[in-house]
């Protein structure tokens, strides 16, 4: 098989290219091919000779998007919204089998229990809203289509764009205070763990959405906690906060509990594949040395 990855240059896209060296891959620069230039991208399609269309392209910096609420012709829009339909017509009709990546943003996060594919999605902000249509705009093509939604994916290397896990360390490090919200439920994925989950789906060629995060939940406070005591830094610079005073300095509104259930990714697959909170931090570690 040969994918066609669009979004290469982003902190999962680029790691996904990164393991998967032994893969027939490719993934076209931006000089390359113009994702918003729709003329451009249909042509393109149709002289590539990838069966398989994997699509992490999205505008993912949730404050700034909400700059852009309500705005059917802004950047967000296009790239969230307009990219999806435009690749899921395009591969339907060249018969490529699409994968594309959205969130857990779609979701309000008012659950006391993680989330599953089958809840009903119900965004709080422009980024969520942006999410759901374009998954939407997949699912309407083809029930043949892959919609996967990961949470919070961090990394041990990336250097445009620092994450969850990285942001604590850093701050852990300069020996700077971090405000840990403690009531707040979040399924981290350390982005290894996410591409292998992938892989799996792709092989399998599975249709419809699933989730792909940790196997078990955390709070940003007891995630915050636990980077600092398996790096040997000082857990009490870690200090608790509330979701909703933390929630108020932000632009855009965050849902509070977005935390993801795995199991109809385990129940297919096995257990093994997605890892624990805890497991991740300890491979992050290893992996950054």
């Amino acid at each position: 098989m040969k994918i066609l990855v669009l979004g290469g240059s982003g902190l999962v896209g680029s790691r996904f290219l990164e393991l998967t060296a032994d893969y027939n891959t490719v993934a076209p620069t931006h000089e390359e091919l113009d994702l918003l230039d729709f003329v451009h991208l249909e042509s393109y399609l149709q002289r590539s000779d990838a069966d398989i269309v994997l699509n992490f392209a999205a505008f993912t910096n949730v404050d700034e998007v909400e700059k852009e609420k309500d705005n059917k012709e802004g950047l967000v829009y296009k790239l969230n919204v307009k990219l999806p339909k435009y690749l899921a017509q395009n591969c339907s009709s060249l018969n490529k089998y699409l994968i594309h990546i959205s969130t857990d943003y779609v979701f309000e996060g008012k659950k006391q229990t993680p989330y599953v594919e089958s809840d009903v999605p119900n965004p709080v902000n422009w980024y969520g809203t942006t999410k759901l249509l374009g998954e939407d705009e997949v699912r309407d093509v083809s029930s043949e289509f892959l919609v996967v939604r990961p949470e919070m994916p961090y990394s041990a290397h990336f250097d445009r764009k620092l994450d969850i896990a990285r942001v604590f360390l850093k701050m852990l490090k300069e020996g700077k205070e971090i405000n840990g919200v403690s009531d707040q439920k979040i399924t981290p994925t350390f982005v290894d763990t996410l591409i292998y989950g992938l892989l799996r789906l792709i092989e399998a060629k599975a249709g419809g959405i699933y989730h792909l995060a940790s196997t078990d939940s955390t709070t940003p406070y007891d995630f915050a906690v636990m980077v600092a005591q398996k790096f040997g830094l000082d857990e009490k610079l870690v200090k608790p906060v509330a979701f909703e005073e933390y929630n108020k300095t932000r632009t855009a509104k965050r849902p509070q509990n977005s935390y993801l259930d795995v199991s109809k990714f385990e129940g297919e697959f096995g257990s093994g594949i997605l890892k624990s909170v805890s497991e991740s931090v300890d491979e992050l570690k290893k992996q950054m040395g």
